[in-house]
Order: structure tokens, then C-alpha cells, then sequence
């Protein structure tokens, strides 16, 4: 004899025995954490009052400005392209005022440009630039970013489960595992801008409600520095006088300070860091490119006095990296040889441009002008 299933009804007693099971409560505070969440901290959040409660420089309001740039390129009008230009704090010698009001009025440009914005920042902002509808993306790039220690800040990636994938495929299972805690904030930051932003916030009111004001006796420490995920190579030998002449010529010409940039340009060195950082960077070409997204690659220059502190033979790593993503994905590269030629007065330190900002910021808009076919008064 056949016996059929139980027929389960909206007013049967076992509906009803699984309905008070589910946790309805607890889905209906998840919805609305995550919507809360979207809405106060995505793209369109209150990020100009957020930046007006910070109470100074630093990498709180370098984030909350690049929330900023990415809410005005989300609202440029139908009529205007989108481009995003991106570096590190070298980038910021991109000035937008500085483009020729005819391509304003053509082309919307936004600028991600600050500290530990790096190949991974880079590969994380992809699927940014893609939700905004970004039509060129100008990454700003050379031997100096991409032949330095691996070191990611979860705070200033951009919420990418791809690029956290990309990072995890490229490192390998023993780099996934000993950086897991590296991994999982990450991830962290991906599904919650509450987690991603939270230094942010903490600094621009939470801070106020979370500790007691203990006066000068009791300083709020400094935040420790965490060691690179990826270390480079020995640099180049250099000898206690060659040092000592060095610093002296230094300290002539950037009397503002000059050692921070000295290590930095010191750091420059071959070895799996390199090869780390390259791939970060082809993965995020590869994305753009795939989605149709035009992409260029301006190379940046560093002070003339730098070829002293590092192999410069180096740069031939990244001009033939360049030159293959040029071939592989049609990207545009220019490089310092196509640029306006730069002098040691441009510098304000070994690797900042100051007075050569219009020179550099002339070359991105040559390069957006040409790849997106707009008419620039360069061009003519």
C-alpha cells in the first residue's frame, strides 16, 4: 500500500511549529543593519559632514575625501564622460583645475590619490569604477610602486571580495594562511562599510563616546606600525661618505625634510614583492578591460638625484611590464620619454612633484583627450 507524505498547510501544526523555528527577528535585524549600513555609508553618504567633524589632516580625511570624489563622479551628468585618475600621494600632483576648462566641460575628472594606495587599493577600486560607470581610468604607476614591500591597510581598500580574491590566488595557500587575520579583515571590510569606516568615525565623533579625555599626562598612543605582508630585496650599496655627501645635498635642497622619501626611493629593490605587485596590477587591468573600460598608464618620474639610491636598470622591469599590458590588453602607457621632460626644481622631495604639478597634470589631459576622443586645445 502506498502512503503519501503529510500534507504540510499554513494552519497545520507543523507550519506553524517551523515558522516560530525561524529566526524572523534576527533576519529582519540583519536587513536592516545592511540597508542602514548602505545607505548612511555608501556612495551617497553624508561624507561632507563627516569630513567637516574630523579635526585635521590624515588618513581618516584622505578616505572620507575619496568617498567625496567618487559621489561627484556618481552624479556626473549624461553628457559628461567619467574619468578616474589614481595613484599614490605622488598622484596628487594631478591637479583638475589645472585642465583646460574646454575638456571640463566634456570630461568629469576624479582623483584617488593619497598614502597606501598601492597595486591592491588599485585592483579594490575596480569594481568602483565599474558601478560608477567610469569610462577611463588613469593609473599613475612606475619602478617606484611597484618594486616596494607589499603592505595592504584593510581601511583604504574599497570593498572588494574580487581583489581579496585576487590577493589570496596570487599569494598562495601559505601567504592566505599566515596573513588569514590580514584576509579576514578584509573581508571584513567588503560586507560592512560600518567595519571599513570605522577609524573614521571613531575620529570624527565616536571617540567622543567611547573614552574619557585623560589631558596631556595621559596621551592617546600612537599607532603601532605593522610589518610589511610582502618584503623586498637589499638595496643597493652605499657607502658611509656616498651617504653622508647624500644627505648633506639633501638636506640643501628640501630643507622641509627629506628622510622619509629617502627610505622610501632606498626600498626599491627586485624579488617576489615585484612580482606580487605586478600581479595585482595586471588583475585589475584585466577586469577593467574586460568590461570595456579604456584604460591608461602615465609614469611617474622621481628627482634626478634618486638614480643615486637605487638600480635604475629596474625601470626596464616596469617599462616592458607596461609594454605587455599594452599588448595584452590595449592599454594606453606613457611613458616619461612621451611626457614633458621634468628637472630637479619640479621636485619638492625626492618623489612629490610641486612646480612640475602642470606638467604631469598636461600629460593626463593629452592622454584622456586622445583615448576617449574629446577635443582638448592640447591636442590641436
Amino acid at each position: 500500500m502506498r502512503v503519501s507524505a503529510p500534507i504540510v498547510t499554513e494552519r497545520s501544526p507543523r507550519a506553524q511549529r517551523l515558522r516560530r523555528g525561524l529566526p524572523f527577528a534576527g533576519i529582519l535585524a540583519i536587513l536592516a543593519v545592511y540597508t542602514l549600513d548602505t545607505l548612511a555609508l555608501g556612495p551617497r553618504g553624508p561624507w561632507q559632514t563627516v569630513d567637516g567633524l574630523l579635526p585635521g589632516p590624515g588618513l581618516e580625511r584622505d578616505i572620507v575625501i575619496d568617498q567625496q570624489e567618487l559621489r561627484a563622479l556618481l552624479e556626473t551628468p549624461p553628457d559628461q564622460k567619467r574619468a578616474l585618475v589614481v595613484g599614490s600621494s605622488r598622484a596628487q600632483s594631478f591637479r583638475p583645475q589645472l585642465i583646460r576648462s574646454e575638456l571640463r566641460h566634456s570630461v568629469r575628472f576624479g582623483r584617488i590619490a593619497h598614502g597606501l594606495i598601492a597595486p591592491f587599493e588599485i585592483d579594490s577600486l575596480v569594481d568602483t569604477a565599474l558601478a560608477i560607470d567610469t569610462d577611463v581610468v588613469v593609473i599613475l604607476l612606475s619602478e617606484f610602486d611597484l618594486n616596494r614591500p607589499v603592505f595592504i591597510a584593510p581601511p583604504v581598500s574599497f570593498g572588494s571580495f574580487a581583489a581579496v580574491r585576487d590577493l589570496a590566488q596570487l599569494g598562495g595557500p601559505a601567504f592566505s594562511y599566515e596573513h588569514r587575520l590580514l584576509l579576514f579583515r578584509l573581508s571584513a571590510a567588503c560586507a560592512l562599510n560600518s567595519y571599513r569606516y570605522r577609524d573614521v568615525l571613531q575620529r570624527a565623533f565616536a571617540d567622543k563616546w567611547r573614552r574619557f579625555e585623560l589631558g596631556d599626562p595621559f596621551p592617546r598612543p600612537t599607532r603601532v606600525s605593522h610589518p610589511n605582508q610582502v618584503e623586498g630585496g637589499t638595496p643597493t650599496p652605499l657607502s658611509g661618505a656616498d651617504q653622508k655627501n647624500l644627505f648633506s645635498r639633501l638636506g640643501q635642497l628640501f630643507p622641509g625634510g627629506y628622510r622619509s622619501t629617502f627610505d622610501q626611493i632606498r626600498s626599491v629593490t627586485r624579488g617576489p614583492h615585484a612580482d606580487f605587485q605586478r600581479g595585482l596590477v595586471r588583475r585589475a587591468v584585466a577586469r577593467l578591460h574586460a568590461a570595456g573600460v579604456a584604460i591608461v598608464i602615465v609614469e611617474t618620474p622621481v628627482h634626478p638625484l634618486s638614480v643615486t639610491l637605487y638600480d635604475t636598470s629596474i625601470r626596464d622591469d616596469f617599462v616592458g611590464f607596461a609594454s605587455q599590458l599594452v599588448s595584452e590588453f590595449g592599454v594606453v602607457f606613457v611613458a616619461l620619454e612621451d611626457s614633458e621632460p621634468y628637472v630637479g626644481e619640479d621636485f619638492g622631495d625626492l618623489v612629490h612633484l610641486e612646480r612640475g604639478a602642470p606638467k604631469l597634470t598636461r600629460t593626463i589631459e593629452t592622454a584622456v583627450a586622445e583615448v576617449l576622443r574629446v577635443d582638448s586645445p592640447l591636442r590641436r
